[in-house]
């Protein structure tokens, strides 16, 4: 498991393999930066890192002459540009070497890319007027479609070219006719969230529930507090993270997170129930006033492990998945029942895979 940690005085590194131990590993200095940039004022910060099927891809930050520098890295080479601003974005993997997300800034929406080779770097400006609220690719031997969510009713689909540039072009705007708060899932139709649950709808318009929500959270107005979150986590058998996040204005909030793999199966799930206690696997943990989990990553098997803030610094839960019966397995629930690993007392943040998050929070990525 890979982790960024914000530390009161710099950002670091965390790694920590099965049997608990944490290794941390600073970020990179502004001497080493100035090697290659010799206008870099601070040293590598506020990172991320993300799991594509091409491996782990990392991102992070500096402050130079020009402002604000991204650094993009994959086996061992980097690639800095300079990073404009943007309100909200989408990871959408490795295509043909590129690294591709989709994002939003000042209500317009442009898909960019970096070469994970070359580093050659691209922005395309997407459709005038698109209110992106979601987007994904979809791969098949007739080629890459890029879907985009249009507001809350509509999906625009663009043929994607990736080459020595990208290169889009129109095929066809879709009424989904979905009710509720979606994100498409790449080549598996929907993550729709309503009412009390969470559905996974394919493109056939067939449905698997995915998550209702325990009758111990009585109140009578739950209600999705925020579009899905869904990252892919495995690939050559697919499997997708989603978080959990259901709103009351009467009753506590249910939050966790669930992988699911693409025929509706559920291969495991983390839920904080409605009396306070991380509920992961066969795994319960009371949390204490001012304590919460704080970000979540899954294997592409399955395995579940949770981030937590809590009162002596920032902890780590993980559980194998629910359907595998091993006697290894079993001896790694038992470790994760017995003791939560410690990565820092001294934390403050640690920042996530796929997206930016505000402080107290966290996410994983596993690796093999």
């Amino acid at each position: 498991m890979h982790l960024v940690v914000r530390l009161p005085d710099h950002d670091v590194w965390a790694c920590i393999d099965p049997s608990g131990t944490v290794t941390l590993t600073p970020m990179t200095t502004r001497e080493v930066l100035r090697a290659t940039d010799v206008g870099a004022r601070t040293g590598a910060m506020n990172a991320s890192v993300y799991t594509t099927a091409a491996g782990l891809v990392r991102i992070d930050h500096y402050e130079n002459a020009s402002g604000e520098q991204e650094r993009v890295g994959h086996r061992d080479l980097w690639h800095a540009a300079r990073r404009g601003l943007w309100n909200s974005d989408w990871t959408l993997g490795v295509c043909d070497d590129w690294f591709l997300r989709a994002i939003v800034h000042d209500g317009k929406a442009t898909l960019i890319g970096v070469q994970l080779t070359t580093g050659k770097k691209t922005r395309v400006r997407l459709p005038e007027g698109l209110d992106l609220r979601g987007a994904a690719v979809d791969r098949s031997g007739a080629g890459d479609l890029l879907r985009l969510l249009h507001g809350t009713s509509e999906e625009h689909r663009m043929h994607l070219r990736a080459g020595k540039t990208l290169e889009l072009e129109p095929a066809a705007n879709l009424a989904h006719g979905l009710e509720g708060l979606i994100q498409p899932v790449a080549n598996y139709g929907w993550v729709v969230a309503a009412d009390r649950r969470l559905r996974l709808v394919r493109p056939d318009r067939t449905a698997v529930d995915l998550f209702t929500l325990p009758a111990a959270f009585t109140a009578t107005d739950y209600r999705p507090g925020n579009y899905p979150t869904v990252t892919q986590v495995g690939f050559e058998t697919p499997a997708w993270l989603v978080e959990l996040n259901f709103m009351s204005e009467s009753g506590p909030w249910c939050r966790g997170a669930l992988v699911f793999t693409a025929d509706g199966t559920v291969r495991n799930l983390a839920l904080v129930d409605a009396a306070g206690v991380l509920q992961l696997g066969a795994t319960s943990l009371p949390l204490a006033q001012g304590e919460h989990a704080c970000g979540y990553a899954a294997g592409p098997t399955g395995d579940l492990a949770v981030a937590l803030a809590l009162q002596d610094g920032l902890s780590l839960v993980w559980s194998p998945p629910r359907a595998l019966k091993s006697t290894r397995n079993s001896t790694a629930l038992t470790a994760a029942r017995r003791s939560i690993k410690r990565v820092s007392p001294d934390c403050r943040d640690a920042h996530p895979m796929g997206r930016r998050t505000p402080m107290n929070s966290a996410t994983l990525t596993a690796a093999g």
